[in-house]
């Protein structure tokens, strides 16, 4: 930091300039309660009954729940991946039946 004198700035700002190209951001963690934020719950989901009728009823069923943002279909012996957001993770059980 030779230079800092020329400048007419302190050490510290100086310092601070050359770092801030460095630093991509800052994060503050807080507590979700406090704030209200929302958690994301990634749901694995198997159905019994595969026939037209029966996943017909299960995609209206999904589509009707206000917590679900995304619905993925799947291969092997998961069906579906179910994204749902809620207050927090023990809220998601009542619409997945747990």
């Amino acid at each position: 930091m030779a230079n800092v004198s020329v400048v007419n700035t302190s050490e510290a700002k100086s310092w601070m300039r050359s770092i801030s190209c460095v630093i991509k951001r800052r994060v503050a963690h807080l507590d979700p309660v406090k704030v209200g934020l929302r958690t994301s719950v990634l749901a694995s989901i198997q159905v019994g009954d595969h026939s037209s009728k029966a996943l017909g009823r299960f995609a209206t069923d999904i589509v009707a729940m206000e917590e679900v943002l995304d619905f993925y279909r799947t291969a092997g012996d998961v069906d579906y991946f179910l994204l749902s957001s809620c207050q927090m993770p023990l809220h998601s059980t009542h619409f997945i039946g747990v």
